[in-house]
């Protein structure tokens, strides 16, 4: 009898390691692979500049049961070294695929480089692109799984990754600097592999041009290039100048309709508006650091003075906004953002040895509407909700464990907590209906 027992307790072992694998491995990441919707279809390019042949991955798989997202807007937090989602209410955490580096802590991916390099969403709030030291991963915001994975390496700095408009494609810097198309639908990516290199991308509205800066020799200065899609022309249409880190709202900014390029410049080099139809350049008041949602207002940084001022598109004299002159540079990383309507704009003023104080102005109107000093937090990250109903703020100092709070953009009313801990990375829209 005793034998016996030997005997099927040896056997059962055996079965269990044999189904769990070594003892004591590590397992590596999930990627579950699931079908793309397949609304539009791949472009066909006639190219006038060489291209790789286009790589064809598997096709995933569907899998047997896929969640039914709920559409509903949320927020993409950072802690202990991992991606989650929650809602804008903070009731509901869904854990998000994170790159093996990023969840390790290592190097350029630990959670100061999402300060000046965040994840990419898609503009329907479906998809994320995660990366990692020699890969990155299509990871779905609504099941919060790896869809697919690239061993493409990207290039770590400036704005390496942007969405097409519709949401089916989005382009991507590999580590040399080669501008690749990844499609969805047909699960193909494509790369040219020409002179220049260039670094930050940014896809046009309409999605007929991709707008990048060149790598020039020197770090801070070089040419604008327009791409022409789907065939790939492209051309030299201004000059740029910018900073030795990229700033985390990107050198280049397009009008909404897609007919005008902002070069935003830096230093003593004043902003630029290129216009597609006329082809020329016009100069404008000063350094621009984005326009607003709607395009009719630009916000300027007088970064020699600390001022920030806002202008008209159409006559961009600027009216500089109301601030502490007690305190130093007006507008910071990410201490400022535009309403979605694009006619109020919300600024926190961080001052050493006093209470910080949020300010929110109709800057159509040049009025001022309210202001408030925020008790213990400096405010350095500050975001709207999609509705415009709040503000959301994120104090990270020297670490992403400070809570994430919201507040009614009427100014009223208590702080709410929204995560008890995260660095605030960015508001992820509400999924469009297919």
């Amino acid at each position: 009898m005793r034998k016996l027992k030997f005997v099927s307790l040896f056997v059962l072992l055996t079965l269990l390691v044999a189904c769990g694998g070594p003892v004591g491995e590590s397992p590596e990441p999930r990627v579950t692979e699931v079908h793309l919707s397949e609304t539009s279809s791949p472009p066909q390019s006639t190219a006038t500049s060489t291209l790789q042949s286009t790589a064809t991955l598997k096709p995933p798989a569907t899998p047997q049961s896929e969640p039914r997202p709920s559409g509903d807007s949320g927020v993409l937090i950072f802690k202990e070294n991992a991606f989650f989602r929650t809602t804008l209410t903070g009731d509901v955490l869904l854990p998000l695929f994170t790159s093996p580096e990023r969840a390790a802590g290592e190097g350029p991916e630990a959670w100061r480089g999402l300060l000046v390099n965040p994840p990419r969403i898609s503009p329907d709030g479906r998809w994320m692109i995660e990366r990692g030291a020699r890969a990155w991963w299509l990871v779905d915001l609504q099941t919060g799984e790896a869809v697919h994975k690239s061993e493409i390496e990207l290039h770590l700095h400036r704005r390496s990754v942007t969405w097409s408009p519709d949401s089916q494609q989005f382009a991507y810097l590999d580590h040399q600097l080669h501008l690749c198309i990844y499609d969805l639908p047909a699960a193909t990516e494509t790369c040219l592999l020409e002179e220049p290199p260039f670094w930050n991308l940014f896809w046009s509205p309409d999605g007929a041009h991709i707008a990048a800066l060149e790598a020039g020799e020197h770090c801070c200065t070089g040419d604008v290039w327009l791409i022409e899609l789907p065939n790939g022309a492209r051309e030299a249409v201004a000059r740029y100048s910018t900073a030795p880190e990229p700033p985390l709202w990107g050198d280049l900014a397009w009008t909404p309709d897609g007919t005008g390029l902002l070069i935003k410049n830096v230093g003593e080099t004043p902003a630029e508006l290129y216009s597609l139809a006329s082809g020329r350049t016009r100069t404008l008041p000063a350094p621009a650091l984005n326009l607003s949602p709607d395009g009719d207002l630009i916000l300027y940084n007088f970064a020699r003075t600390g001022l920030a001022g806002v202008g008209r598109l159409a006559e961009p004299e600027p009216w500089f906004l109301p601030h502490d002159p007690a305190c130093g540079d007006l507008l910071e990383l990410q201490n400022w953002a535009w309403a979605p309507e694009g006619d109020r704009l919300a600024y926190v003023t961080p001052c050493l040895g006093k209470k910080s104080t949020l300010y929110l102005v109709d800057a159509a109107q040049e009025e001022l509407l309210w202001t408030r000093e925020l008790p213990d937090i400096q405010g350095r990250i500050l975001l709207w909700t999609p509705d415009g109903e709040y503000l959301l703020l994120d104090d990270y100092r020297y670490s992403p464990a400070s809570p994430v709070w919201r507040l009614p953009a009427t100014g009223a009313g208590p702080l709410e907590v929204v995560a008890e801990e995260g660095l605030l990375i960015a508001v992820i829209p509400a999924l469009r209906p297919e």
